[in-house]
């Protein structure tokens, strides 16, 4: 029902927003623009058959001065779940705080955004909301390898030497403002990250850092990627690892993840996406090897439709998966 009341709500408002373009929001105040998402899948596999009304947020930003901006995001995920072969069905209508932060913006090499938000790690943790991926699923990379999010300060902007390179220095010293809606609990992190962005064609970063998370576990990471775009065509790729020394056992143990993704571009509303990608664990003795086909479908940038399968060195987990999600 609370689902229902958000979109009749949402539906309330760009009816009586005059001018409105999807994805853009709903600009209810000078200071004050109101907006969402939602995203549906389905999934197939040998032990599931999962329908899941899996993402539904709302957005509320905009600008208090032409310096001073800000940002509010809250999600409910997923929202609903019914899984066909096991004849089950779940919830959780509880809407966290994925996003809560302010942001200065003092000049073109130093920048401030203070509270709950997105880590600035490569490629992939900077587009968090389905529409904007080009495929359904996730890399392991993505959820396994650092905290999603953090709680505290990044300092951002262009390096003053290099006017193509821009740099983060970001901190956290206390828990996630929504600790139950986070991938890695964790109490402190900090981390560098540099992007070079000298050519349209060709981008590479890095990142390093550490997190410690809420069971004493110390973790220093490195990170890397690179992007490679062509006019139909683009390559993206990440890797990352971890040395992770656990206080409470004294035992050191290692992860490592790494992916490659390739986009083509059929016309301007349909593509076809493979991904490879590559996850081990030493502690727990994982391996995995996965490979991605996909398909998506454009009809207008903040709607998409995608459909995939994918391969898993564990064949249990070979699975198809398909989503429809909307940009409001």
């Amino acid at each position: 029902m609370r689902f229902f009341l958000i979109l009749f709500f949402i539906f309330t408002l760009l009816a009586n927003a005059g001018h409105y373009e999807l994805g853009h929001g709903v600009k209810l105040h000078e200071k004050l623009r109101i907006g969402g998402y939602f995203s549906t899948d389905y999934e197939v596999s040998e032990t599931k058959r999962l329908a899941r009304l899996d993402d539904v947020a709302v957005l509320a930003y905009g600008s208090i001065t032409p310096e001073l901006s800000y940002l509010t995001e809250l999600e409910a995920a997923p929202y609903f779940q019914r899984d066909f072969r096991a004849n089950t069905q779940a919830y959780d209508r509880h809407f966290h705080k994925e996003r809560v932060y302010l942001d200065y913006q003092y000049s073109e090499m130093a920048n401030f955004r203070l509270g709950k938000q997105i880590t600035p790690i490569g490629y992939w943790n900077l587009e968090p909301i389905n529409v904007l991926r080009e495929t359904s699923s996730n890399p392991l990379l993505s959820s396994k390898m650092f905290p999603k999010f953090l709680t505290g300060l990044d300092i951002y902007g262009y390096l003053p030497w290099f006017n193509s390179v821009t740099y983060h220095i970001f901190m956290q010293n206390n828990r996630d403002i929504d600790k139950e809606y986070i991938n890695i609990k964790n109490e402190h992190f900090f981390g560098i990250s540099l992007e070079n962005e000298d050519s349209m064609d060709f981008q590479y970063g890095g990142s390093f850092g550490e997190f410690i998370t809420e069971d004493r576990k110390r973790t220093h990471f490195a990170q890397l990627n690179a992007k490679y775009e062509l006019s139909n065509l683009s390559f993206q790729s990440e890797l990352a690892l971890n040395h992770i020394d656990n206080h409470v056992t004294t035992i050191k143990s290692y992860k490592f993840a790494a992916y490659l993704q390739s986009h083509y571009k059929i016309s301007a509303k349909h593509a076809l996406v493979g991904r490879y990608e590559y996850f081990n664990d030493d502690a727990t003795d994982i391996s995995n090897h996965i490979g991605i086909f996909g398909y998506s479908y454009r009809p207008i940038y903040p709607v998409s439709l995608k459909a995939e399968y994918q391969w898993n060195s564990d064949e249990q987990l070979n699975k198809f998966l398909t989503s429809f999600s909307v940009l409001f």
